[in-house]
């Protein structure tokens, strides 16, 4: 009897005081933070900067492993594209999980680095609108020069944290809660 009596007041102080919305957001950045940490290891192990890698998730989906959510049916931390996984040799299916969304994005990335060599810019729309749509103009595409920007603003930032803190895992920290 006095165990439930002790589970109702805390029940009580949690609804009083407002926790039971912030442990849930608690939760949700940690998951975030995770999802953003897996992108910065398929970086590392792809040759991709891993600040721009998770620049690039944070612009696409702000970390969230979602189900799809725009009208090519981008799935997850990456937003990769069913076509994208395809040219990977992953299945759509396969996208859900976030580990293999991390690495067939980030390797997406990586082809768009390799296939626009000398400029980052470029590389960076041509993730945004596909390596035809970026071939067919001289610099950024005009449908991602507002995503290139966001990208690259992200960077930087993530950037000056790591040049002063030195861990990436920090930086996430510091890029989710401001």
């Amino acid at each position: 009897m006095n165990f439930r009596i002790a589970l109702i007041t805390a029940y009580c102080l949690m609804v009083t005081y407002n926790l039971l919305p912030r442990i849930a957001q608690a939760e949700q950045l940690q998951d975030r933070a995770h999802n953003l940490s897996l992108v910065a290891s398929a970086g590392i192990l792809l040759g991709v900067d891993p600040l721009g890698a998770i620049s690039v998730a944070y612009i696409e989906s702000g970390g969230v492993q979602s189900l799809p959510l725009g009208k090519h049916r981008e799935v997850g931390i990456m937003q990769v594209v069913p076509a994208a996984a395809q040219d990977l040799g992953f299945a759509h299916i396969e996208l859900r999980n976030p580990e293999v969304n991390a690495l067939v994005g980030v390797g997406y990335l990586r082809l768009m680095l390799d296939r626009f060599p000398h400029s980052i810019r470029k590389s960076i729309g041509a993730y945004n609108c596909g390596p035809t749509c970026a071939a067919r103009f001289k610099g950024v595409p005009p449908q991602s020069e507002r995503y290139v920007r966001n990208v690259m603003h992200t960077y930087r930032g993530l950037k000056s944290c790591h040049n002063s803190y030195g861990s990436i895992r920090l930086c996430i920290q510091r890029l989710l809660t401001n």
